[in-house]
């Protein structure tokens, strides 16, 4: 995302940390989300964040509910969107996990042969980083008591502060050059194409928490069910200006 994409805003900052080696779930990551927003926000007191637009995208999402949830930091006790001080712009969040986790986690802990296993072994995927093993789909058999107990406390944060959502629901996406990763992710997850998915995060996952019946496919909702995939919600590719679905650009510099 560049500042073309937020004319509203007076100022932009961009964090970026680990999160390979780090689930949403290390209190390391929550601590460093919490100090960053405490730093950029207006107006904040003791550990509550103050007026901020704040964008989270992917993994990011379950990060900062789960800060919330656990106490690291507050969020302003006013979450209507139109008088709220912070205003919260979620973006293509698994809040239920992700059914590509699950495939990668298979792949490593079996003796799977092929082109998948070496990709993720050049990757150094396997083992599985700690990052992946954190957002495997809460209703697998590979999430735990204590994680799907993470992600219900991460949701309500998440249903309670998001003032803003896109989820995506086309794994084919906008063109891009990276498109064809995405159409890869959803077939090996085997991710839901009914209510839709953007490669790598189903629809229900994105909208877990929120009232789905909120979200519509046109840029001039709040609650945005996008025609685009994962990598389109960070703003790199080029709106299809035929397809009122199709523009999370648009979407983004109009609604706030």
């Amino acid at each position: 995302m560049t500042g073309q994409a937020a004319p509203c805003c007076s100022s932009t900052k961009y964090v970026r940390w680990d999160t390979i080696n780090y689930g949403w779930n290390s209190s390391e990551l929550q601590l460093a989300f919490c100090d960053a927003a405490l730093q950029v926000s207006v107006g904040a007191v003791g550990r509550t964040i103050g007026n901020l637009i704040l964008v989270t995208h992917s993994m990011g999402n379950l990060i900062a509910a789960a800060a919330v949830a656990n106490n690291v930091c507050r969020f302003p006790d006013d979450n209507n969107p139109t008088t709220a001080a912070l205003s919260w712009v979620a973006l293509g969040g698994p809040m239920l996990g992700s059914k590509t986790a699950n495939f990668a986690m298979d792949q490593c802990k079996s003796d799977a042969k092929g082109m998948v296993r070496d990709q993720l072994d050049a990757w150094d995927l396997c083992p599985i980083p700690e990052a992946i093993a954190s957002l495997v789909h809460e209703r697998s058999v590979d999430a735990n008591a204590a994680l799907k107990k993470n992600f219900a406390a991460a949701r309500a944060v998440y249903a309670k502060y998001v003032t803003h959502a896109a989820c995506g629901a086309s794994f084919d996406g906008l063109e891009s050059t990276n498109k064809i990763i995405y159409q890869a992710l959803q077939w090996f997850g085997e991710h839901n194409r009914t209510t839709g998915n953007d490669g790598v995060v189903d629809f229900e996952s994105c909208a877990a928490g929120l009232d789905v019946s909120l979200f519509r496919s046109n840029y001039t909702s709040r609650f945005y069910k996008a025609g685009v995939n994962h990598g389109d919600l960070t703003w790199k590719g080029t709106d299809d200006k035929s397809d009122v679905a199709r523009q999370p650009k648009k979407w983004f510099q109009c609604l706030l």
